[in-house]
């Protein structure tokens, strides 16, 4: 495997890494908040600032409420911490190389296991 193979990969686990654990903190917060009478409001000022997002969520919203802090985190393009954003063109392009890669090592495979069936048989 080349080496920007292998960088490409690495990023590409990196973002979906991403995805995943914001997903995941996006999850056990609202179940953790179901538990809490009262006010939640609040309660989801701790993961924008987790995120280190808090200047630029205070910028687009104007308050801490589930519906803004779950559409900050999830489906906010502006916002390069969000699921939407990790999605966007940095894994498209990084699985784009790695499924090249991995055509050419097929294809090269496959035409070197072709010639080895052929010449075993002549």
């Amino acid at each position: 495997m080349l080496s920007r193979d292998a960088e490409h990969l690495y990023w590409l686990t990196r973002y979906v890494e991403r995805i995943e654990n914001t997903a995941r903190m996006i999850n056990v917060h609202s179940e953790l908040m179901l538990d809490f009478p009262g006010d939640q409001s609040l309660g989801w000022k701790p993961i924008i600032e987790t995120m280190d997002s808090k200047k630029f969520f205070k910028k687009r919203y104007s308050e801490y409420s589930e519906i803004s802090a779950v559409k900050f985190l999830g489906d906010d393009k502006e916002n390069v911490n969000s699921i939407i954003s990790s999605l966007d063109m940095k894994i498209c392009e990084n699985f784009y190389n790695i499924l090249i890669f991995f055509i050419g090592f097929i294809e090269f495979f496959c035409l070197h296991i072709g010639f080895i069936y052929v010449f075993k048989f002549y």
